[in-house]
């Protein structure tokens, strides 16, 4: 109803109607028609994650940024298990994630809520991320930024990276990754950067200039 309408066209009254219930069943399981549409929320850092990422200490062979991006890979994982492992018939709920990625593309009002959700969800894990750099210098990597600017370059990579991960399965058909795909993806994208460290934006190339 949603993608044939529009999502301000369809009231509760009429999902009711249609599912054969009544407003007072819908809001025991639904606070509003927008958590119908949105579902789980796959953005929010459990605070368990939070906590360990605060008091992280990562082992000699392991630095801080690579710790915590698998605990939030493993964490987001885990949650994708259990959620799967729920569902009554999984076939149906990979369809209803396919619509619900249609409306949010399609509508701009859901987008923008997504965005505040994510972004908040971001603020939660810098933060957690910058008491870490502040109570455990060891795990700092770049002295000359402070630990503020360093938190958040930390931040903006490890969400940037899971999320495109995310995007990318979704785009091959596969659903939401596995453990097997997640690596893959990640090696993948370790790969593409690998040669940013030779970038030089302070001169022009060797080669020819970009007119040319």
């Amino acid at each position: 109803m949603f993608l044939e309408r529009g999502v301000d066209a369809v009231t509760v009254e009429e999902i009711c109607e249609r599912v054969g219930i009544s407003r007072r069943t819908f809001f025991n399981y639904f606070e509003s028609k927008d958590q119908v549409i949105g579902g789980t929320q796959h953005t929010k850092f459990p605070p368990e994650l939070l906590d360990d990422i605060r008091t992280l200490t990562p082992p000699p062979d392991r630095s801080y940024p690579a710790r915590v991006m698998e605990l939030v890979g493993r964490t987001y994982l885990e949650a994708n298990k259990r959620f799967r492992a729920e569902s009554i018939d999984p076939d149906l709920t990979w369809t209803i994630h396919q619509r619900r990625t249609k409306l949010f593309s399609s509508t701009p009002t859901l987008m923008l809520a997504r965005l505040r959700a994510f972004e908040s969800s971001r603020e939660h894990l810098n933060e957690a991320i910058l008491n870490n750099l502040e109570t455990q210098p060891d795990n700092r990597q770049l002295p000359h930024l402070t630990s503020k600017d360093e938190a958040l370059l930390i931040t903006r990579l490890i969400t940037t990276s899971l999320w495109t991960a995310i995007t990318l399965s979704n785009q091959l058909g596969d659903g939401e990754p596995g453990p097997e795909q997640l690596t893959t993806i990640f090696a993948d994208q370790a790969h593409l950067q690998r040669e940013f460290n030779d970038l030089n934006f302070t001169s022009p190339p060797d080669n020819d200039s970009p007119g040319d």
